[in-house]
């Protein structure tokens, strides 16, 4: 993280997700303001503790650090933060498709003949999602608070600027019961507050409607392959999360913690799936046997959680 730019930590006194005291929550180690590698021990730089709440599973940043604004914490250039190649939707048209067709499903099971289905992607960023929506033949807005990832959406993703709000989550007024579909995507762990995000969501949500995130797991086992590797030099250092840098991941779930989540906002569980994803920073000769693990341990990178009002 650039030095001009002012950091606030503020400690966390509950965990996000189920509200259990977060002092009797587990430290991890501490996570630098940069890529560690396998040495973090020979690079300077301001760092938080990394923790993990013992009753849900949820690993989260205590100190919680914040700039003063999301603008600050994501001016980045759109072509770094995404590959290049990724940022346009006619060039993935399978982006999001998986997840348009679970909700799909999912929505017909309570409402079979209800047309004109109403959707809300929240951190929309590129706009592929939205696009993804609009395929399927949904009426779609996004929210979107970073100028730059609302303008690629816009310049390179054709989506009408009236659709795509310049907003946060947060500072956001959707409508009560409005939407059938609200997504966070890849989202729900740059949050400050999930929790507050989520109740915001729900309020939009009409009822029998579908929430959806897709989220970093807690137990993914590169991750923990890597702390193991720490452990073994005696150092205090965790690869969990990346509160200070590029991708801003402050959190990250458990199955647990995603069920204690819905609890506390009275949402059930719709569909819970534990995804793989690609592993391009591990050899190609081990990534066979890493994939077979993952599949048969629920330890693959991501969680992808679909919840019903």
């Amino acid at each position: 993280m650039e030095a001009s730019k002012s950091i606030r930590f503020q400690e966390i006194k509950s965990c996000n997700a189920c509200g259990a005291d977060a002092s009797e929550s587990k430290v991890l180690g501490s996570r630098l303001d940069k890529q560690q590698g396998w040495k973090p021990w020979k690079k300077k730089g301001v760092a938080t503790t990394v923790c993990q709440c013992v009753k849900c599973g949820l690993i989260y940043a205590n100190p919680l650090p914040t700039l003063s604004s999301l603008e600050e914490t994501y001016a980045i250039d759109p072509t770094e933060y995404w590959n290049a190649n990724s940022l346009s939707y006619d060039a993935n048209k399978g982006y999001f498709s998986r997840e348009v067709a679970k909700a799909v499903e999912l929505l017909r099971l309570v409402s079979p003949s209800k047309s004109n289905l109403r959707a809300l992607d929240i951190g929309a960023g590129a706009g592929k999602a939205m696009r993804a929506l609009m395929d399927h033949n949904f009426i779609v807005d996004g929210i979107e608070p970073i100028p730059s990832f609302r303008e690629v959406a816009i310049k390179v993703n054709n989506i009408n600027p009236e659709n795509i709000k310049l907003s946060s989550i947060e500072k956001s007024q959707p409508p009560k019961e409005y939407y059938d579909f609200i997504t966070f995507g890849a989202v729900l762990e740059h949050l400050q507050n999930p929790l507050d995000s989520l109740l915001k969501a729900y309020e939009a949500l009409a009822p029998g409607g579908i929430m959806h995130a897709e989220v970093p797991n807690a137990n993914w086992l590169i991750a923990r392959i890597a702390d193991i590797t720490y452990r073994l030099r005696i150092t205090h250092y965790t690869t969990h999360l990346s509160p200070l840098h590029s991708p801003f991941h402050l959190y990250e779930f458990t199955d647990r913690s995603l069920v204690a989540l819905a609890k506390r906002l009275g949402l059930e569980i719709a569909s819970l799936e534990f995804l793989v994803c690609s592993q391009p920073n591990m050899p190609s000769i081990v990534q066979p046997l890493l994939r077979r693990i993952m599949h048969r341990t629920n330890s693959g990178m991501q969680i992808s959680v679909f919840l019903r009002k």
